[in-house]
């Protein structure tokens, strides 16, 4: 299919061009090898905010929880409970669609929940109002993707960053912005912390004698007998090798912090069951304390 255009040359003559135009049918098979190639899918409302079309394959991927979602609100298929999480990454949360919508805003790239039981799936949908001639509001169109594999893929880099990978305890990096956080609000507050920096003593006989993987559960549950200790606010990290370090939020001095100590001592020095076998480790603690005028991290690292 083709139309004509009809232009004026620089000589004055007049020239026609056919431009080639998609027609229907053509643009519609265009639309619908887009929705199966798995990319993303199409959706619309009415004036209402109710579900007037959606792709039959992000139908599909919802199974049969949720029913027909002709005639359901399109945020009905969401959680509507702020995410903190997705607000850190993208900006954004599940109040915002409610809010856009009644709005007439445009919606662009907003990350969704899904309201389903069993499983958790995230989609990010982006959407347009639309008007008819007269200019009535008369819905939104839009299209999304599936977002879950993209979404516990930032995750989890996100928690590599923070998180010690053997343990599962915050690394040194996380430990860090935690006492800097902490610093910064005990100050205005007019209280105090400490910092108490962990080595093991003899783990390197433990981990020759019994090797890398015994090594590796030795470690494992010395983060495990710490974070038994330690109280809600307190931050535990693993350093690297046998080194932890403990943010003590609730240290109203050194006297406080000293009497944690001597108990982490106690505890470290009672035998762990390595693969059926006692290990005995023992442990050296420095303590650092932030008074009132002592407000950085480093200082105390």
């Amino acid at each position: 299919m083709a139309f004509w255009i009809r232009r004026k040359d620089g000589d004055g003559l007049q020239g026609e061009r056919s431009v080639p135009v998609a027609a229907p049918a053509e643009r519609l098979r265009l639309l619908e090898e887009f929705e199966r190639s798995g990319q993303g899918w199409f959706w619309s409302t009415d004036a209402d905010g109710c579900i007037t079309y959606i792709s039959e394959n992000a139908t599909k991927a919802l199974g049969s929880e949720m029913g027909p979602l002709t005639g359901k609100r399109l945020t009905s298929l969401f959680i509507l409970e702020k995410d903190k999480g997705a607000a850190a990454e993208t900006g954004t949360s599940e109040r915002t669609l409610p809010f856009l919508m009644s709005a007439k805003n445009t919606i662009a790239n907003v990350e969704l929940r899904l309201n389903l039981p069993d499983k958790e799936v995230w989609w990010s949908i982006h959407g347009r109002a639309q008007y008819d001639a007269d200019g009535k509001f008369i819905g939104y169109r839009g299209n999304g993707k599936d977002i879950t594999d993209e979404r516990q893929s930032r995750h989890d880099a996100s928690r590599m960053a923070l998180y010690d990978s053997l343990t599962g305890l915050a690394n040194r990096h996380h430990m860090t912005r935690r006492l800097e956080s902490i610093l910064a609000s005990y100050k205005s507050a007019g209280r105090s912390c400490a910092l108490m920096m962990l080595d093991l003593d003899r783990f390197k006989q433990v981990n020759d004698t019994l090797g890398h993987r015994a090594g590796d559960d030795l470690i494992q549950a010395v983060g495990q007998r710490l974070g038994e200790m330690l109280a809600n606010g307190d931050t535990l990290a693993r350093l690297g090798g046998d080194e932890f370090a403990i943010v003590h939020a609730h240290a109203p001095g050194l006297m406080a912090a000293l009497g944690l100590s001597q108990r982490i001592v106690e505890a470290i020095n009672k035998p762990f069951d390595i693969f059926g076998s006692e290990a005995f480790v023992g442990v050296s603690i420095g303590i650092a304390t932030a008074d009132l005028n002592e407000a950085d991290a480093h200082e105390l690292t």
